[in-house]
C-alpha cells in the first residue's frame, strides 16, 4: 500500500487532501468501535470535489485513516 497518491500537475499550486483515506489495518480496525468502524471522520469525496477547479495542480492524497495517523498535525 502507498500511503499517498500523487496526481502530479503543472502549475505550482499543490492541493492536500490528508483526510480522504480509508486505509486502516487490520489489527488497528477490529479494535475500533462500531461507529468508529463506519470511518465516519473521513472527508468523503472532497478530493472529487476540488478536482478540475484548478487546472494544472498537483493533487497529493492520503490513502490511510486519519484513525493511523492525523497527517495534517
Amino acid at each position: 500500500m502507498n500511503p499517498v497518491e500523487i496526481v502530479e500537475g503543472s502549475s505550482p499550486v499543490v492541493l492536500g487532501f490528508p483526510h480522504t483515506g480509508t486505509h486502516v489495518p487490520p489489527e488497528m480496525f477490529e479494535r475500533l468501535t462500531s461507529l468508529g468502524q463506519t470511518l465516519s471522520d473521513t472527508d468523503w469525496h472532497v478530493d472529487r470535489l476540488y478536482s478540475g477547479l484548478l487546472p494544472g495542480a498537483t493533487a497529493v492524497r492520503a490513502t490511510f485513516h486519519r484513525y493511523v495517523i492525523d497527517a495534517n498535525r
